[in-house]
């Protein structure tokens, strides 16, 4: 495990009062924390993530870079989200996969459950308005699926921006295009077939 994942001090050839001091992992550990660990999916070197083997199977504690070994206390809790479908997500090491005790897919919200939550966030009340919307999110998907551009992504976050962008400019599609159009795809080309082929069947301006 990388060691700043452990200890955020810093070496000084300049002062030698300088000191380690203990990440929030550490301190959860430490003090029966909740811990959250996100997006493990995206370390360069997945062999990386199994330096939390012996924190989590029966052994129960960690070497830090100092020396110390320290015990994980009895309330600590380690959680691990992360995302599969990202590009640049890698595979996460099975001996860590394993030592998770509880496992579980988040499935995606239904739409009553999406607008709710859209509702609540951004004061948007408008359910027709909202489920065009996400069907033209949910066609960008499938669509830059089966053309291959794997180079952005469009979901519940870029969702939540086109919507708030709406409320403040007014037009569907040149709200589209400063959120949900450029984070589809960085590619001109790709945009404008993402705009002929999903949005403007549904929206003209």
């Amino acid at each position: 495990m990388s060691k700043n994942c452990f200890s955020s001090g810093v070496i000084s050839t300049i002062s030698p009062s300088a000191k380690n001091c203990d990440s929030v992992l550490v301190k959860a550990i430490r003090y029966g924390w909740l811990c959250e660990i996100q997006e493990p999916a995206i370390i360069e070197r997945p062999g990386v993530l199994t330096g939390l083997n012996s924190l989590l199977d029966t052994c129960q504690q960690v070497t830090l870079p100092t020396g110390e070994v320290i015990k994980r206390h009895h309330d600590c809790v380690i959680v691990v989200t992360t995302n599969t479908n990202y590009q640049g997500c890698k595979e996460i090491n099975n001996s860590v996969i394993s030592r998770m005790q509880y496992k579980k897919d988040t499935e995606l919200p239904t739409e009553s459950e999406l607008k709710e939550r859209i509702t609540n966030i951004t004061g948007f009340e408008d359910e027709d308005k909202l489920s065009e919307m996400i069907k033209v999110i949910n066609e960008i998907h499938t669509f830059c699926q089966e053309r291959m551009i794997t180079d952005g992504s469009c979901g519940v976050r870029e969702l939540i921006d086109w919507v708030q962008s709406f409320m403040v400019l007014g037009s569907m599609v040149e709200a589209a295009e400063c959120t949900i159009i450029p984070s589809a795809s960085a590619d001109p080309e790709n945009q404008q077939e993402i705009m002929i082929a999903c949005l403007n069947p549904h929206f003209v301006d």
